[in-house]
C-alpha cells in the first residue's frame, strides 16, 4: 500500500499522487481477488502524516525561500465495479486536510473522487493493466487566493516483470482553477516508476517525473521575476516582507523514493524523501537576464491503516 497524503501547495503534488496511486493499487482482473495486506471489510483507508518542506515558497535562493512542516489526516474508500471478464471501473471517494505549523494558512481541507477504466488482457502473471483515469479535487486554504479546485486526467500501464519487481507509467494533464487567477495553471507529466518487494520487509519504490506547464513561485519583486511572470499578485500568507505570487511558464524534473513497511496486516509505515528541480522555460528579457530555478525537498513519513 502506498501513502495516500495529497500534498496540495506548490508543485501540483496531487497532480501525479493519484495516477501513482491508481497503477500501484491495481489488483488482477477477470479473476478474483486475492486477499492483501489490508483485505478488512470496511476497506476505508486512512493516514496520518508529517512532511517536512525545505522551500514552501518555491523561492530560487536567499531569504524568500522558507521551510515549514505539515500534519496531515487523510482518509479514502475504493469501489470496484467489473464490467467483463476482463475490464472494471474503480471509484474512490476521498478526503483530508493538512496543518501547517509556521505559516498556518498554508494549512488546508480537501476532497474529491477518483475515477479509473482498467483493463486486463488476461489472468497470466504478467499481463500489463492499463487504465484511463480521471480525478476531481476541491481544496480550501487559510489562503483565500489559494483555495479552488483541479482536475487531471490521463493514461497509465502496469507491468509485472517478477513476483518482485514491477515498472508503472503514466500520461497525465493537470488543470488548476483557483479563487485568484495567478494561481490557476495548467501542466503535462510524464511519470516512471519501479518497485521492488523484498518480503517480508516491505517495498521500495523510485519514481521519476517530467513536468511541463505554468507553476506558481512566492518571493519578493526582483526585475527578473517581473520581466518573466506572466501574472502575479500580493500574497496573502507571506506578507512580513510582503511578497508577491507570481506564475510562469516552468519544466521540472522530481524524483522520489519510497519505502513502505508493512507493520501488521492492517497497517504500514510509509517513508519518503521527494527532490525537485523546476526552471523557468523563458529567460529575461534584458542584458544579463537569466532563468528563474529553484529546489525543493520534501521528506514524508506516513502511518497508514485500513479499518
Amino acid at each position: 500500500m502506498r501513502a495516500t497524503i495529497a500534498a496540495c501547495r506548490g508543485l501540483a503534488s496531487t497532480a501525479m499522487a493519484g495516477v501513482l496511486l491508481l497503477g500501484q493499487s491495481t489488483v488482477s482482473l477477470g479473476q478474483s481477488d486475492v486477499p492483501g495486506l489490508f483485505d478488512i471489510p470496511l476497506g476505508i483507508d486512512a493516514s496520518i502524516g508529517y512532511l517536512y518542506d525545505d522551500n514552501v515558497t518555491r523561492a530560487p535562493s536567499g531569504p524568500d525561500k522558507l521551510s515549514d512542516q505539515f500534519y496531515s489526516l487523510n482518509a479514502s474508500k475504493t469501489f470496484a465495479f467489473p464490467v467483463t471478464d476482463f475490464t472494471r471501473l474503480s471509484l474512490e471517494a476521498f478526503g483530508g486536510g493538512e496543518l501547517a505549523v509556521k505559516h498556518s494558512n498554508l494549512g488546508n481541507v480537501f476532497g474529491g473522487i477518483q475515477a479509473a477504466f482498467q483493463y486486463r488482457g488476461s489472468t497470466e502473471f504478467d499481463a500489463p493493466t492499463f487504465s484511463l483515469f480521471a480525478r476531481g479535487l476541491g481544496e480550501h486554504f487559510g489562503s483565500d487566493l489559494r483555495s479552488g479546485y483541479r482536475l487531471t486526467a490521463g493514461v497509465s500501464a502496469r507491468q509485472p516483470i517478477t513476483e518482485t519487481l514491477g515498472v508503472f507509467g503514466a500520461l497525465a494533464r493537470t488543470w488548476r482553477n483557483a479563487n485568484n487567477s495567478v494561481f490557476d495553471t495548467h501542466e503535462n507529466s510524464a511519470l516512471a516508476s519501479v518497485d521492488w518487494t523484498i518480503a517480508p520487509y516491505g517495498t521500495l519504490t523510485f519514481t521519476g517525473e517530467y513536468r511541463r506547464g505554468t507553476l506558481v513561485s512566492t518571493g519578493q519583486k526582483t526585475l527578473t521575476i517581473i520581466d518573466i511572470a506572466q501574472a502575479f499578485v500580493n500574497d496573502d500568507v507571506f506578507t512580513s516582507p510582503q511578497m508577491i505570487d507570481y506564475r510562469f511558464e516552468a519544466k521540472s524534473w522530481l524524483t522520489t523514493l519510497d519505502y513502505n513497511l508493512p507493520i501488521n496486516a492492517t497497517s504500514a509505515l510509509d517513508l519518503s524523501w521527494r527532490w525537485v528541480q523546476t526552471t523557468s522555460t523563458e529567460k529575461a528579457s534584458f542584458p544579463g537576464g537569466g532563468a528563474l530555478k529553484y529546489f525543493d525537498n520534501q521528506f514524508n513519513v506516513v502511518l497508514l491503516v485500513r479499518f
